[in-house]
């Protein structure tokens, strides 16, 4: 039965979303970012020669809502003109250029006129306005070229200047060598002053100014690569202080913002109850659009919309969130995938409505969960769905059993909450943070992304957010969490070191257990466009429904993982394996001019390691004569299971991330499928993986 509420004044607002939000919805993180913009800006109107400024920040966290939002606006409010252009399209021509120009001219002239190229040719497929870029083909000369160009720009009786952000730097890493040394010559030359016309004293001295965005690993890897930190070096140099790093957006930040834009919708006074059940709502809503501000607002508004009557609002719960998301797409970052995976979604509906005699309750209750994203107490649950508290576990129980029948290993997490009268500082002061870090047994978490994962928000009827932090009662749920993180790598021993840590403070009685839709589930059911981790297939159209397979079936990847880990291996220099499944060779150089040749099986788990996959393990080595398994697991490993190897000789037990696993079997698939992949950057990503199982 639906709850109701006063109707909103007016609906979200539609113009463009600043890049730090409203006056009326602020996003804190962003204000400083924005801050140091307008002093770069400042500095470029008096500078007088090309300035160069990198934003780094990771894919899809914000870079080109900079230029769009803050860079583009503000150049255009003091009458300059600001571009935007891909590093693909760049680097393409680039490759090209000994035909484009064939009068050879120095890297600074090739560079800019390609740049030029590349910014003409993306306004015409954009179908925007690109006349004052003369015909390339009619000019042999690159530099009269570029000077024609300049003169269409900056002829104005005020002085004008160009702007020019290169999105996507990081996909120069999936080009040759020999082309990325080019760009990086041409930028080198032109911060040096090598293309007068646009340097100190030339026809437009401080005129062109560009913007280069890039993820941390990309620039990390420029300026580690060997043949190439010497240019890369000198140009950092020059750069100095323009280096601006672009935090994410926070789960704080996201419902705030949500809840402000609500406030607005009721002209400044929330009405009692509030318009949305409760903050899982917004959180749903954060979790599909990526935090991506613009998407976020067209959500809540579309969910008012239709909780709306003529004089009256239903109260946004579970049921209108799924219903109204349910079809609906979302395009980010460049990609468009479905808000809701609804193969996915009514898969779990058929699997849990056969479910004898608790069908229905099975459903409800996870539709509660997924609906709105937060973790519930039994007491929440017992007053929403009208269940008796005994019978909860049994239900979360019947559940997961039941969705791990459709590979999916944990569908809900039981979390533990804070004692009473224990509160979040207390538990974040206890584990010593050093330099914002949390330090374990063996590694470290950042303090943010601890707050990421295990703290959640409750919003009062003022719109106040509550903090509230719970901590997943499995290990092997703490171990996954992170390792969707690329630059975080924690184990077992870190694990149990945190639990420990947090014993005192956390709440084991089970009438206390707290109940959310796990991590895992939600990255499928709420499926993510996030795939810069496959970037070495280079169709990035591919790229989408390949990360989004290698998630949805993970747990029934074994083999595209054994494959995947197999090029892991014949990456280095020491090892090589060649064969087949039932009869692989291992060759090992471990010392120049001698080599070693050993029979070899593969057992490959994502879904961890048990007893039973032991007893598989000892099958294969009584039934093939082989001189060494490789045990290649995702996840945890039982703690029979773990005695039990121990005994076992010829097993060496490799341990991978979830996020390495996803990539080596999207590479799989790829392969499968005939796809082109980047040599150059696969061998970077797998070399990566190599290094860190310390094979």
């Amino acid at each position: 039965m639906n709850e109701y509420t006063s109707k909103y004044v007016r609906l979200p607002p539609t113009h463009p979303v600043p890049f730090a939000g409203f006056k009326f919805a602020k996003i804190p993180s962003r204000e400083p970012v924005e801050r140091r913009l307008n002093q770069i800006l400042k500095k470029t109107r008096e500078a007088t020669a090309l300035t160069v400024t990198i934003i780094k920040a990771e894919w899809g966290e914000g870079k080109t809502d900079a230029f769009e939002r803050y860079i583009k606006p503000e150049v255009e409010s003091h009458g300059d003109i600001a571009y935007l252009v891909s590093t693909s399209t760049i680097i393409n021509k680039l490759s090209k250029a000994s035909v484009l120009l064939p009068t050879s001219p120095p890297e600074s002239v090739t560079l800019l006129s390609i740049i030029f190229y590349s910014i003409k040719d993306e306004l015409k497929y954009r179908d925007e306005d690109y006349s004052r870029f003369p015909d390339e083909n009619i000019h042999e000369d690159p530099y009269s070229y570029i000077t024609k160009v300049l003169r269409n720009h900056l002829t104005a009786k005020t002085k004008k200047r160009m702007y020019i952000f290169i999105d996507e730097f990081e996909e120069i890493l999936i080009h040759p060598l020999e082309v990325q040394k080019k760009f990086l010559s041409g930028l080198k030359e032109l911060i040096n002053g090598q293309l007068k016309i646009i340097h100190t004293d030339g026809e437009f001295q401080g005129c062109v100014h560009f913007f280069i965005a890039c993820t941390p690993y990309a620039y990390n890897r420029l300026k580690e690569d060997v043949a190439l930190k010497e240019i890369f070096g000198s140009i950092s140099s020059r750069i100095g202080t323009n280096i601006i790093d672009l935090p994410q957006i926070s789960r704080n930040e996201a419902i705030q913002f949500l809840v402000d834009i609500l406030r607005y919708c009721y002209n400044g006074k929330l009405p009692s109850p509030l318009p949305i059940k409760n903050a899982g709502v917004l959180n749903g809503i954060s979790t599909i659009s990526q935090r991506n501000l613009r998407p976020m607002i067209q959500f809540i508004g579309e969910l008012l919309n239709a909780a709306s009557t003529d004089d009256k609002l239903a109260v946004i719960n579970y049921q209108i969130f799924i219903d109204t998301m349910r079809g609906r797409e979302i395009s980010v970052f460049g990609e468009t995938t479905s808000c809701i995976d609804d193969d996915l979604l009514t898969k779990i509906e058929r699997t849990l409505l056969n479910v004898k005699i608790y069908g229905t309750k099975c459903l409800e209750l996870f539709k509660l969960l997924a609906g709105e994203l937060k973790p519930f107490s039994m007491q929440e649950i017992e007053t929403r769905l009208g269940l008796e508290s005994g019978q909860i576990h049994s239900l979360v129980e019947i559940i997961n059993q039941e969705l791990s029948k459709i590979l999916i290993p944990k569908a809900i997490s039981r979390l533990m909450p804070l004692k009473d009268g224990k509160d979040i500082s207390e538990v974040v002061d206890s584990l010593n943070p050093i330099e914002n870090s949390i330090l374990l047994s063996h590694n470290k978490i950042p303090l943010n992304k601890f707050y990421e994962e295990f703290v959640h928000y409750e919003v009062d009827e003022s719109g106040r957010l509550k903090p509230i932090l719970v901590i997943p009662k499995d290990d092997d749920e703490i171990l996954r969490a992170f390792e969707v993180s690329e630059d975080i790598k924690i184990d077992e021993d870190d694990v149990k070191f945190l639990k420990r840590k947090l014993d005192k403070f956390l709440e084991p009685i089970a009438k206390d257990t707290k109940f959310m839709l796990s991590k895992e589930l939600s990255l499928q059911l709420f499926p993510s466009p996030v795939i810069s981790q496959i970037d070495f297939i280079e169709d990035r159209q591919k790229r989408m429904g390949l990360w989004r397979e290698s998630i949805k079936n993970f747990a029934d990847m074994s083999r595209a993982l054994r494959d995947g880990f197999i090029e892991v291996i014949n990456s280095s220099d020491e090892f090589k394996i060649s064969g087949i499944p039932d009869a692989y060779t291992l060759k090992c150089s471990l010392q120049p001019g001698i080599e070693t040749s050993m029979s070899v099986a593969i057992y490959a788990s994502t879904v961890g390691i048990t007893i039973n996959d032991v007893e598989h393990v000892k099958d294969i080595l009584r039934e093939e004569r082989v001189d060494l398994l490789l045990l290649l697991y995702v996840g945890t490993m039982d703690e029979d299971a773990s005695k039990e190897l121990a005994n076992i000789p010829r097993v060496l037990v490799i341990q991978l991330k979830t996020i390495r696993a996803q990539q080596l079997i999207a590479l799989s698939l790829a392969r499968d499928r005939g796809l082109k992949i980047n040599d150059r950057i696969l061998r970077g990503k797998l070399e990566l993986i190599y290094h860190e199982v310390g094979f």
